[in-house]
């Protein structure tokens, strides 16, 4: 995980600590980080518990003053992770080219069955709106592909957004992930 830390010129990146609390506040536990540069730091997570839980920072200012920030939302931990894997022509869709756009499911909890939506993209270039329900067995990870083709010129140098949702039919898991792609003149 990669946390940004906005401000990051009036701190003293050296005293960033990380804690896991609960939405009231009370601690979980701490987290290490490694620094990236000045703005960035990574984190490695693993969750005992499906807890939600929120973010503090603290650390002091490069003035020596405390300060902490804790995250505005909530992390609730899944067993289900959806990212976007790949897109063909570069994450673009150029005029009259089919675009593959390839999503990932990942299953850490029980081997269950996941429904798969595609949602209406606001320029109606999806081409195939149906995906058929993926039994995804625990600890492994299944590709799901979403194909686009840009028709209209007008909408060159405009961006689309491919989303789709999973859902675990048996854990009620909810995942859901999109990835934008900009729409091209054609190579030809």
């Amino acid at each position: 995980m990669v946390l940004t830390v906005a401000g990051s010129e009036k701190i003293n990146t050296s005293s960033v600590r990380l804690e896991l609390i609960t939405t009231e506040g009370a601690r979980i536990r701490d987290v290490t980080l490694q620094r990236l540069n000045n703005v960035h730091f990574t984190a490695n997570i693993t969750l005992r518990s499906s807890q939600p839980f929120k973010f503090k920072i603290r650390g002091t200012t490069r003035g020596g003053n405390s300060f902490e920030r804790i995250s505005r939302q909530t992390i609730k931990p899944t067993t289900a992770v959806l990212r976007g894997k790949y897109a063909s022509n570069d994450y673009t869709l150029p005029l009259g080219t089919v675009t593959f756009v390839h999503f990932q499911l990942c299953n850490f909890g029980a081997s269950e069955y996941f429904d798969v939506t595609v949602v209406k993209d606001k320029m109606g270039y999806v081409i195939s709106p149906n995906v058929r329900p993926r039994r995804v067995v625990k600890g492994r990870c299944t590709t799901l592909s979403i194909r686009a083709k840009a028709t209209r010129s007008q909408d060159v140098a405009k961006t689309n957004a491919v989303f789709i949702i999973a859902k675990g039919r048996t854990s009620k898991c909810v995942v859901s992930q999109a990835v934008r792609l900009f729409v091209v003149a054609s190579a030809n």
